[in-house]
C-alpha cells in the first residue's frame, strides 16, 4: 500500500509538472538618444505657416520605443540575424521591456528612468544570451532606419514646402511693385507711409481685441451653462440617534440609579425595594437600547457652494467681457480714423498687398528655419545613433522555474511519510496481525 501510494504521488507531480518548463533569462540595456526620446511634433501646414521655431511641440517617444522592441518585425528579424529557427510570435511572448529603476530615487516619480532593459527568457542559457543581445543590435539598426527614414520624408516634405511658399512670396512681391508702379509710389518716400503705418497697427489692435472679447464671450457661454445645470440650493439630511425620548430615558435611569443606591444603603439586596428598583432599571436599559436603533433625519436646505462659486467666476468674466468689449469698440473706432485718412482704394489696396508679401516672407523664413532643423536631425540620427546598448548580455540567469527534480524528490518523501503513518495506524487498529504477546 505505501509502495502504491508513492507511485500515485509521483505520477501526480509528474502529470502537474509536465507542461512547466525551467528557463533561463538573460538581459541588455538600451539608452536611447535625447533626440530619440523627444522628437519635435510635425505641425501641419497651416501651423507651419504661423509658428515659430521655438514654440514647436516635442513629445516623449519612451512607449513608442518600448513597444516597438516587442513588435513582429523586429522578431523576425532578430530570428533570421540570429540563424535560429523559431516563430516570431513565440519569440514575443519570451521578451520583456521595462525601463531601469532609478537606485537614487526617493519618490514613485522618480523611480523610472530612460533606459531600457530587454530580457529574453530561453529554455538554452546559450541562446537566451545570443538572442537577446542580437535583438539590441537589430534593433538598434531597425530603429536608425526608421528615424532616417522619417527625418528624409520630414526635410521632403519641407523642402516642397519651401518651393510652394517661395513662388507665392515671389508673386506677393511681384503685385506689390506693379502697383507701385502704376501708381507711381515710390516706397520709403511715400507720404502716405504714417498713415498706412498707422492703419495697419490699428486694424492689428483691433483685431487682438476682438478675438480676446470672443474667447471672453465663449468662456462665459460655458459659465452660463454650467449654472443652468446646477440648481442654486441643495437638500442636506443629516441624522441622528439623539432623540428627545432617548434623553429623557437617559434621565430616568440616572435617577433611578440614585434611588437603587440609597435603597442598598438601608436594605438587603433581597428587600422588595431593592428588587423593584432593580426591575425598574432593567426595563429602562432595553428601552434606551431600543430607542438609540432608532434614527431622527433632519432635513435642510442649503445654498450650494458649486452654485455659489460659478456665480463669482461668471462675475467675473462679465467684468473682463465689458472691459474687452469697451477696448475693441474703441480699437475699432481709432482702426475706422485711421483708414479715413488713407486715400480711397490705392492706399488700402496697397496695405492689403504689403501684408499679404510680408505673411508670405515670414511664412517663408519659418519653414526654411524648420528646414535646418530636421537637416540636423537628419545628421544627427544617421551620425551619432538614435539608439546605444550600454550593457549586452554576457551570461544568462538560471535555471527558474518549477524544478521537477526537487518537487518528485519532496513529494516521494512526504508520501513515505504519509504512508508510514497510515501503516501504523493501521496496525494499531487491526487486531488481526497482533501476536498472541500483544493480545
Amino acid at each position: 500500500m505505501v509502495g502504491g501510494l508513492v507511485v500515485a504521488t509521483l505520477f501526480a507531480i509528474y502529470i502537474g509538472t509536465l507542461n512547466e518548463k525551467q528557463y533561463y533569462k538573460a538581459s541588455v540595456q538600451i539608452m536611447p538618444s535625447h533626440t530619440a526620446l523627444y522628437r519635435p511634433m510635425m505641425p501641419s501646414a497651416l501651423q507651419q505657416a504661423v509658428e515659430a521655431v521655438g514654440e514647436h511641440k516635442t513629445s516623449n517617444q519612451l512607449p513608442n520605443i518600448m513597444s516597438l522592441l516587442k513588435s513582429r518585425e523586429l522578431a523576425a528579424r532578430t530570428l533570421a540575424t540570429a540563424g535560429i529557427s523559431g516563430d516570431p510570435d513565440s519569440l514575443i511572448s519570451r521578451i520583456d521591456v521595462n525601463t531601469v529603476a532609478n537606485p537614487g530615487a526617493r519618490s514613485h516619480d522618480d523611480l523610472g528612468t530612460d533606459l531600457i532593459e530587454v530580457t529574453v527568457r530561453d529554455g538554452d542559457p546559450e541562446h537566451a544570451v545570443r538572442t537577446v543581445n542580437c535583438l539590441a543590435h537589430v534593433f538598434a539598426n531597425f530603429y536608425q532606419e526608421l528615424s532616417h527614414q522619417e527625418a528624409a520624408d520630414n526635410r521632403r516634405f519641407l523642402e516642397s514646402e519651401l518651393v510652394r511658399t517661395k513662388r507665392i512670396m515671389e508673386d506677393q512681391a511681384e503685385k506689390l511693385q506693379q502697383f507701385k508702379m502704376a501708381n507711381s509710389i515710390t516706397g520709403a518716400e511715400s507720404a502716405s507711409d504714417s498713415a498706412l503705418a498707422g492703419y495697419r497697427q490699428a486694424a492689428l489692435d483691433r483685431d487682438a481685441a476682438q478675438a480676446a472679447l470672443a474667447e471672453s464671450q465663449a468662456k462665459l457661454s460655458q459659465i452660463d451653462r454650467q449654472l443652468r445645470r446646477t440648481g442654486p440650493t441643495r437638500t442636506v439630511m443629516e441624522g441622528t440617534s439623539n432623540t428627545p425620548m432617548l434623553q429623557q430615558l437617559e434621565e430616568q435611569h440616572a435617577g433611578l440609579v440614585k434611588q437603587l443606591n440609597d435603597a442598598r444603603a438601608r436594605y438587603e439586596d433581597a428587600h422588595p425595594q431593592v428588587v423593584g428598583l432593580k426591575e425598574s432599571i432593567e426595563e429602562v436599559q432595553a428601552k434606551i437600547k431600543a430607542e438609540r436603533g432608532k434614527i431622527s433625519t433632519n432635513v435642510s436646505v442649503v445654498r450650494n457652494p458649486v452654485y455659489e462659486s460659478l456665480l463669482q467666476e461668471r462675475a467675473k468674466l462679465a467684468y473682463e467681457r465689458d472691459g474687452l468689449a469697451a477696448r475693441a469698440r474703441q480699437l475699432s473706432a481709432a482702426a475706422a480714423r485711421s483708414s479715413a485718412e488713407l486715400r480711397p482704394g490705392a492706399d488700402v489696396t496697397l496695405v492689403r498687398l504689403e501684408n499679404d508679401f510680408k505673411n508670405a516672407q515670414a511664412t517663408y523664413n519659418n519653414l526654411q528655419n524648420q528646414l535646418n532643423q530636421v537637416r540636423i536631425s537628419e545628421k544627427e540620427t544617421t551620425v551619432t545613433g538614435a539608439m546605444r546598448i550600454v550593457d549586452e548580455a554576457a551570461r544568462a540567469k538560471g535555471p527558474l522555474g518549477v524544478n521537477k527534480i526537487a518537487y518528485l524528490v519532496m513529494g516521494g518523501l512526504l508520501s513515505l511519510m504519509v504512508g508510514a503513518g497510515i501503516a501504523v495506524t493501521m496496525e494499531s487498529l487491526d487486531n488481526r496481525i497482533k501476536t498472541n504477546e500483544e493480545g
